[in-house]
C-alpha cells in the first residue's frame, strides 16, 4: 500500500503522511480489492521529492517504532529509489504495462 506526496517532506507534510499511513496500516483490506487475505501489508510513503534535513531522522525513528512494536513494514521512497527499485526488481515489463494503461508512451533512450 502507499501513499503519495508531491515535494520535499517536511515536518508538516510528515505528521499529514504520518497519520495516513497510520490508518492507511489500521483499516483492515477490502475484500473487492483483494479476495484473499494478505501474508505481508507493507505500507510505503513515495515523493517526488526528498525528505529534509530535520525530518528524516524522525520518519526513520517512526518507521522502526512500527517494525519493532507492531510488525509493520513501513519505508519510504522518493522518485530516485523508485526508478531504482524497478530496475533492480526486473519489473520493467510491469512498468510499460502500467504506463500503457494509464496512456502514456514510454521515452526510449537511442544510445
Amino acid at each position: 500500500m502507499y501513499q503519495v506526496k508531491c515535494g520535499d517532506i517536511d515536518k508538516k507534510k510528515w505528521r499529514e503522511s504520518r497519520d495516513e499511513l497510520e490508518e492507511m496500516l489500521q483499516v483492515p483490506l477490502a475484500k473487492l480489492q483483494l479476495p484473499v487475505d494478505a501474508d505481508v501489508r507493507e505500507g510505503v510513503l513515495l515523493t517526488n521529492g526528498h525528505a529534509n534535513q530535520f525530518v528524516e531522522p524522525v520518519m526513520t525513528a517512526w518507521f522502526e517504532e512500527q517494525n519493532r512494536k507492531l510488525g509493520r513494514m513501513v519505508s519510504f521512497m522518493h522518485l530516485e529509489e523508485v526508478v531504482g527499485w524497478i530496475f533492480r526488481e526486473q519489473l520493467i515489463n510491469e512498468f510499460k504495462t502500467a504506463l500503457s494503461e494509464l496512456g502514456i508512451r514510454p521515452i526510449i533512450d537511442p544510445r
